[in-house]
């Protein structure tokens, strides 16, 4: 069973910072809970040889747990911010839909992607009041939950020296 650690709190967003460690995407929790109804998410994670329907379940997963700012760092993250992508509009979008920003983060080191997360994942006024959490989810790397837990433990200390 995979167990959510709260680690810190990141002062510029002013949210609750939360780990998660995967060894696959079928680990994901079931009830996930956080400290706020809705999250932004980092999503690190070797995508290459996952099947479409694997990653389009765990996008389903992280958005019905509340992610609505997601950003997608590792090896193929593009094709994963695209699945996600298409699992928030589905084959029927409607300007009703909710509102779910997602990034990727090809380009980056991991640090780049979680100064990001950190610094740049806010929303607009009004769906910024539900989310009071960022929550890093790693999925088979333990070295990459290791850098991830350990900047968000010191988020300012972190930002700062990027």
């Amino acid at each position: 069973m995979a167990d959510v650690e709260l680690v810190g709190r990141g002062l510029v967003l002013e949210r609750d910072l939360y780990v998660l460690y995967l060894e696959s995407p079928e680990d994901f929790p079931d009830n996930l809970s956080l400290g706020s109804p809705s999250f932004a998410c980092l999503l690190a994670w070797d995508s290459r040889g996952v099947e479409v329907k694997q990653i389009a379940k765990l996008a389903g997963e992280l958005l019905k747990a509340g992610a609505v700012y997601i950003c997608a760092w590792g090896p193929d993250c593009e094709r994963v911010h695209d699945i996600f992508d298409e699992e928030i509009v589905g084959s029927n979008p409607s300007p009703d839909d909710p509102f779910i920003m997602t990034t990727w983060h090809s380009r980056e080191t991991l640090a780049g992607a979680i100064w990001f997360v950190l610094m740049c994942s806010n929303l607009d006024e009004d769906r910024e009041l539900g989310c009071a959490s960022t929550l890093g989810v790693t999925i088979g790397n333990l070295g990459w939950h290791d850098e991830i837990r350990s900047a968000f433990r010191d988020s300012d200390g972190f930002c700062s020296s990027i």
